[in-house]
């Protein structure tokens, strides 16, 4: 078992670290391990190499992209049996690629992750794209791609049914931009994974893991002035005054003239006077 230090040092190298020296596997397991005292980096990553050793033979580093999406797709939503968790799409396990490797569903952006990590040990080119509402991979390089869909088996994406999917998010005259099919990076990946991951908290209204999730959040980007406020709010919520003081006032400082300033600065003096009533 790690100890949470070892995760607290990987996650500021993680902040710190170039690029493309992150390993996505590695740091989406490690956001895992982050909240699941259980999840053993090692044997995942021990796993994802099982999972993709039956197409190490098969030369798929020179396949043109067609056949390599074709191979993908056979391979982790058919041979495997990846699929999307429709039933209960909020659960968290969802989110936490353990979880997903074990029980081979998940939602869109675990599964795309799970795919991207069996491409690349098997010499598969892919990338993530953070297509709005719905993350997708892409085979090939990127001025040559096929899209696929990694919550719905892997299926091959056309202009129709990337529209439908946009529409499902965004109503029904949104159209598709060339913004929208950019390939994301691994540090964006793991903030949209941790994004997705602060909903699900939300939602289910479990305070200890949304404050572990914005913590993560906001030593990835210092800079994400909404989750600081969001941690404040988390924290006079838990009853924790001293540091939803801090969080607040850092967050009125960053912008003053923000449209909820008027009733933050009233939590931040009930918070303040709560606080000074602890000391």
């Amino acid at each position: 078992m790690r100890d949470r230090r070892d995760v607290d040092r990987e996650f500021a190298q993680l902040a710190a670290i170039p690029e493309e020296l992150i390993d996505l596997g590695r740091a989406t397991l490690l956001v895992a391990r982050d909240l699941d005292s259980t999840c053993d980096i090692a044997a995942s990553l021990a796993l994802l190499d099982e999972m993709a050793a039956p197409l190490s033979g098969q030369a798929a580093r020179e396949l043109p992209p067609e056949r390599a999406a074709a191979l993908l797709k056979e391979h982790v939503f058919e041979r495997l049996g990846f699929c999307g968790n429709d039933e209960d799409y909020f659960d968290p396990r969802n989110s936490l690629l353990h979880e997903v490797l074990s029980r081979r569903t998940g939602i869109p952006i675990t599964l795309g992750i799970a795919a991207l990590e069996i491409a690349r040990r098997a010499g598969i080119a892919a990338f993530g794209i953070g297509f709005p509402g719905h993350f997708l991979v892409g085979v090939g390089k990127r001025d040559r791609c096929i899209l696929i869909d990694p919550f719905h088996g892997g299926r091959r994406l056309n202009a129709h049914t990337l529209t439908e999917l946009l529409r499902g998010v965004a109503g029904p005259d949104a159209r598709v931009l060339p913004e929208h099919l950019r390939p994301a990076g691994k540090r964006a990946i793991i903030m949209r994974l941790l994004a997705n991951l602060k909903g699900v908290y939300v939602r289910r209204r479990e305070g200890l893991n949304l404050l572990c999730v914005l913590d993560r959040l906001i030593g990835l980007e210092p800079g994400a002035s909404k989750e600081v406020r969001d941690r404040g709010l988390v924290y006079a919520d838990l009853g924790c005054f001293g540091p939803a003081r801090d969080d607040l006032s850092a967050y009125l400082a960053r912008v003053p003239d923000a449209a909820d300033a008027e009733e933050v600065r009233g939590l931040l003096a009930q918070v303040s006077r709560r606080a000074a009533t602890l000391n």
